[in-house]
């Protein structure tokens, strides 16, 4: 249903495998609280799981775009998540129809995004935006997708390549912690971890799919992920083996 309400979900599945100058940083951040330019971001996030309310913890994935996009038209991400137990708690079930549902959510429309340091690749503009949250194949982690899209074609220039540009954000709430219909399990630390984005253009022109971090594309809440390492260094072969366990 997803991909019939943006445009760019029809693009080719062919990925333009382009390289950036060696001067140009490309990749993707992850961070809470500001993209990687700004001096409030942060890796780790603690919460004493004692409150229903309170600002949502909010997670910023921000791009370089590694050469011009004369016709982007949308942004595609996917962050996984690696829960510390061996089942899914309560407090982390936050799909449709759980204990927490709609408690994870992501938006790319920037006039939602608050004040940040770093500019958005939507130049400002209301995007499209949509969001899932969905539980993976094994039975500790979940997957979070959201993609976003802009009414025609919005160019990313010359002077935007190699720059940190804001593509969306993910908040969590505190909801449903204490009390009454609380979800067990706020405690147990979760690792988010950056699978892919993709930044589309229409079928045929070429897309640009980023995979790697530029300077750090995992967050923790709580500790991480314990035994399971939250690190991923920049290093594919390390985050391809965390991703065939979501296969």
């Amino acid at each position: 249903m997803r991909r019939s309400l943006l445009v760019f979900f029809l693009a080719t599945l062919a990925l333009a495998s382009l390289a950036a100058p060696a001067a140009f940083a490309q990749g993707v951040n992850l961070y809470w609280n500001d993209c990687g330019g700004g001096t409030g971001a942060a890796i780790n996030r603690n919460f004493a799981c004692d409150a229903n309310t309170g600002d949502p913890f909010t997670m910023v994935l921000s791009v370089f775009p590694p050469v011009e996009m004369p016709q982007f038209v949308g942004v595609e991400a996917r962050i996984d998540v690696l829960v510390n137990a061996p089942s899914l708690p309560p407090w982390w079930q936050t799909a449709s129809g759980q204990c927490r549902a709609g408690a994870v959510s992501a938006t790319c429309d920037p006039n939602s995004f608050g004040t940040l340091s770093c500019p958005d690749i939507w130049d400002g503009a209301p995007a499209i935006s949509i969001s899932q949250v969905t539980s993976a194949p094994v039975s500790w982690g979940f997957i979070i997708r959201f993609a976003g899209a802009v009414p025609a074609p919005s160019p990313i220039t010359a002077e935007e390549v190699g720059q940190e540009l804001i593509a969306g954000v993910v908040r969590i709430s505190r909801a449903k912690t204490v009390g009454a219909g609380a979800c067990d399990g706020c405690l147990i630390g979760a690792c988010f971890v950056v699978s892919q984005v993709k930044l589309a253009q229409p079928a045929g022109v070429g897309d640009v799919l980023l995979s790697y971090p530029a300077a750090n594309n995992w967050v923790q809440l709580n500790g991480g992920t314990g035994n399971y390492n939250c690190y991923v260094p920049a290093m594919n072969r390390t985050w391809g083996a965390i991703k065939t366990l979501y296969r």
